[in-house]
């Protein structure tokens, strides 16, 4: 009788600790996620009706992309609506690096010196370059072009960034300043005074929230990784590979990381999900949306998200442009379903908004 109630124990507790051992089950969770690209430039004319769209907006989560100013955060935030709904908030924080233009090298010099009397020749409103309506002229474009691949260095780019960034905040009659600014080294390589242009809202508090900077050329890009509920999100806005705009040839002398080195950052961190502009897709530099598929994650927009002439055929940042699918959703595949839809269709910004309404868990 006492060997059989010591097997009966042993069970038990060989039991127990086998029961303690498992991990801890949640139930699958419901977030209402939404992504826009706000398109947020200073010297743009859309931040009442972007604060009117968000505070109108019924997100749990909600990462905005192009939101350049620390003001445009700060109006957003304190939208008694927006508050109201997205009580936690993390806005990506700010760094710079120098950067300069090598005016020793006769051919540079020439180049930085043409390219900026260019501009001037042609009226272009040098203190808005880095999203510039009309687009450049193409002398103007070539030229810059050209400093860009000056001997086919990539960081020739920095010369060219420097310059546009130093003018940014220059006076239109001061645009010459730059080529002396960036002769000394004395610019700065990003512009915005390197805002990642980043902002997360959400319903819930963020948890183990890590921003992880990238080396690119012109504007700083970052990812954040965040847990929501316990749903790890990547939230990103990518860059583009600007040189296979031009001429696919020359898409291997870009600068800085990629998109794709971005994607794989985020299955690197165990993401599971991926939330934002990726400036990739079925139809525009494809590499960074491939590898997320091939690495088990699904995309939940194949549309154009980036000028789409149904709705932004007429607005002035989209004439010109070919409409895109760059912004979008992924979900690690077996992690949730989910149901989506579009907003932001009115051309408030650039892009549209993209939302999903899922089931979230393992």
């Amino acid at each position: 009788m006492r060997t059989k109630l010591a097997l009966v124990g042993g069970l038990f507790l060989m039991l127990s600790g086998m029961a303690a051992a498992q991990p801890t089950l949640r139930p699958p969770v419901n977030l209402k996620i939404g992504t826009w690209n706000t398109m947020l430039q200073p010297w743009f004319t859309n931040e009442a009706d972007v604060v009117t769209t968000i505070a109108d907006s019924k997100f749990d989560v909600l990462v905005l992309q192009s939101v350049w100013t620390d003001d445009a955060a700060s109006r957003i935030l304190a939208d008694p609506a927006v508050s109201r709904r997205y009580g936690y908030h993390y806005y990506a924080t700010m760094a710079q690096d120098p950067a300069g233009a090598d005016l020793t090298d006769p051919t540079m010099n020439y180049l930085v010196q043409q390219y900026v009397g260019c501009l001037i020749a042609y009226g272009v409103n040098t203190t808005q370059l880095l999203q510039l309506v009309p687009p450049m002229p193409s002398e103007c474009l070539t030229l810059r072009i050209g400093i860009g691949i000056h001997n086919y260095n990539p960081f020739n780019q920095l010369a060219a960034a420097c310059l546009d960034n130093a003018m940014q905040f220059l006076p239109r009659d001061a645009a010459f300043r730059s080529v002396a600014i960036c002769g000394e080294t004395q610019g700065v390589k990003y512009g915005h005074l390197g805002r990642p242009g980043l902002l997360v809202l959400s319903r819930s508090p963020l948890s183990n929230i890590q921003e992880v900077p990238y080396e690119t050329a012109g504007i700083r890009r970052a990812a954040i990784y965040a847990t929501i509920s316990h749903v790890r999100f990547a939230f990103a806005h990518f860059p583009t590979n600007d040189l296979e705009d031009i001429d696919p040839s020359l898409s291997v002398l870009q600068y800085g990381n990629s998109a794709s080195n971005m994607a794989q950052g985020a299955i690197d961190a165990g993401a599971d999900l991926v939330v934002g502009t990726v400036n990739s897709g079925l139809d525009y530099q494809p590499a960074a949306h491939e590898l997320l598929l091939s690495n088990g994650f699904s995309a939940l927009f194949a549309e154009p998200t980036y000028c789409p002439a149904a709705t932004h055929a007429n607005l002035a940042q989209c004439q010109g442009q070919t409409p895109r699918g760059v912004d979008n959703i992924y979900v690690k595949e077996g992690f949730g379903a989910c149901h989506t839809e579009t907003f932001a269709l009115q051309p408030i910004s650039d892009h549209i908004g993209l939302s999903a309404a899922c089931l979230l868990g393992k």
